[in-house]
């Protein structure tokens, strides 16, 4: 974890040569490239804190192990899943399960979180602050470095009320949520405007709760997309189909945010798959199942569909898919089931099949808990996944890691970086993290200069006039230059 970021990935590399002289840059990704399994064997489990070098892949990556058995939870800690980010939005942090506080550059416990956050997600833009989502219907913010907190809203008329349940979001400008609320055996979506501390619309699905108490047994899982303009509904695949839906409902459906109005079904099946949004700009859902072997979009605004990937590798047996990487828009991270080459890597979202290695995961796989569940890190540098290096023996057995490129060497949060907000955006981008009036450019992702300009912290710069896609803003400041990437969306 020490190695961390000073180079950013060569794609940046047609940004025009000055830039590479007179820019401060602290990303590096591995190489791009087109998908073959990787053989390798697994390495001795290394030691807590300590890493090892997966040379194997066409970029060496450094894999890094955060954490060990506590014997005061008497517990493996691991990060939740594939779709909920452990990382804060400047990475200097990150949490488990709503429980330990860790420091990201040491992977050292800094302490225990109140016991009644869970469940909980991090804001995507304010490294601060959690949203948590209380099953007794409260809505409330807490603040991590003041250790307060400050309720949102309560929905008092449910038996039970969740995020999710387990694999829900908040959108990419914490301005949405969409809870599901338990009355008798029906099931009520609601949406929310965090924002403002509103109820925006609330639809009922009968008998979609059931019988169990703590999660509805119809739905695999409720959120609203990285836009907040839709919010999407998984239909359990056990027990509804085309042939035997709920009351009509069944596979991946899509429905507007502000008023619950059904949109469409863009899958009849719904599988392992998370929201991103394509280097065009598109919103989309990505998921191991489509027409063809591999991997899927489908868009959330029209009944459209393409392949992201059809190697038959990505999907097969225990394999996830997390599209967490909100500051690298473009891109889905993957596992594959240690039967088909056990590896974490990046897939591009814009057909061409292009992928990156990041780790072979050396996990057995051998139970759910040491399913791999990559996770990115906002900036997609690093990759978070489970793994127990082979030791199938002990059931529970199961560490943390993260990996990167092997020449990184700096952690990013070390060297303060600015972040854009709102991102993605439509009209206008605002700068965090800087103090002084600073000069910018924007930048194609072909590298074409488009705009430049002068701003200072906090004032917004318009962008409202460039097409959707994705676009680098470079920053210049008296000492100092950086290239941030934003998504312009519709």
């Amino acid at each position: 974890m020490a190695a961390i970021c000073k180079n950013i990935r060569s794609f940046i590399l047609v940004l025009l040569p000055f830039f590479l002289v007179s820019t401060e840059v602290y990303a590096q990704y591995p190489a791009d490239t087109l998908y073959q399994a990787v053989p390798a064997d697994t390495p001795p489990l290394p030691a807590w804190h300590a890493s090892v070098t997966d040379s194997t892949l066409p970029t060496p990556m450094t894999l890094f192990r955060i954490t060990r058995y506590n014997d005061d939870w008497q517990w493996y800690p691991v990060h939740d899943y594939a779709k909920v980010q452990p990382w804060n939005s400047d990475m200097s942090l990150f949490k488990y399960s709503s429980a330990l506080l860790y420091d990201a550059a040491t992977g050292n416990i800094i302490r225990n979180l109140p016991g009644d956050l869970w469940e909980s997600r991090w804001s995507h833009n304010d490294p601060n602050l959690i949203y948590s989502f209380r099953t007794d219907g409260t809505v409330k913010k807490y603040y991590v470095a003041q250790d307060s907190t400050a309720v949102i809203l309560r929905l008092t008329a449910y038996e039970t009320v969740r995020l999710g349940p387990g694999e829900g979001n908040t959108d990419w400008q914490d301005r949405y949520v969409a809870l599901v609320g338990k009355s008798g055996q029906d099931m009520d979506v609601i949406t929310l405007d965090l924002q403002n501390g509103q109820t925006l619309a609330t639809r009922r699905f009968a008998d979609a709760w059931s019988n169990n108490a703590n999660a509805p047994e119809y739905i695999d899982w409720v959120s609203v997309s990285p836009s907040g303009r839709f919010t999407v509904i998984m239909w359990n695949t056990h027990l509804t189909s085309a042939a035997h839906p709920l009351h009509g409902h069944y596979g991946v459906e899509v429905y507007r945010t502000a008023d619950m109005q059904f949109l469409r079904r863009i899958s009849n099946y719904g599988n392992h798959g998370d929201f991103q949004y394509t280097p065009a700009g598109d919103e989309v859902f990505v998921q191991f199942h489509g027409p063809r072997p591999g991997i899927t979009a489908y868009f959330l605004d029209r009944d459209s569909l393409f392949a992201v990937h059809t190697n038959p590798d990505f999907g097969d047996g225990d394999a996830h898919i997390s599209g967490q990487n909100y500051q690298r828009p473009g891109w889905v991270y993957v596992s594959t089931d240690p039967a088909r080459g056990g590896l974490v890597l990046a897939v591009k979202l814009d057909g061409s099949q292009t992928v990156e290695y990041f780790a072979h995961h050396f996990s057995s796989a051998a139970n759910y808990d040491k399913s791999p569940m990559p996770v990115p890190a906002p900036d997609g540098i690093r990759v978070m996944f489970r793994s127990d290096f082979g030791r199938s023996q002990n059931a529970e057995e199961v560490y943390d890691f993260t990996a990167c490129a092997a020449s990184l060497s700096v952690p990013r949060h070390q060297q303060p970086v600015p972040v854009l907000y709102p991102n993605p955006t439509s009209e206008s981008l605002r700068t965090a993290g800087l103090s002084k009036p600073f000069r910018y450019r924007i930048y194609s992702s072909k590298g074409r200069l488009i705009k430049t300009g002068q701003s200072r912290p906090a004032y917004p710069i318009s962008v409202e006039n460039l097409r959707p896609g994705i676009y680098f803003l470079q920053v210049e400041t008296a000492a100092r230059s950086f290239l941030l990437p934003f998504l312009k969306r519709r």
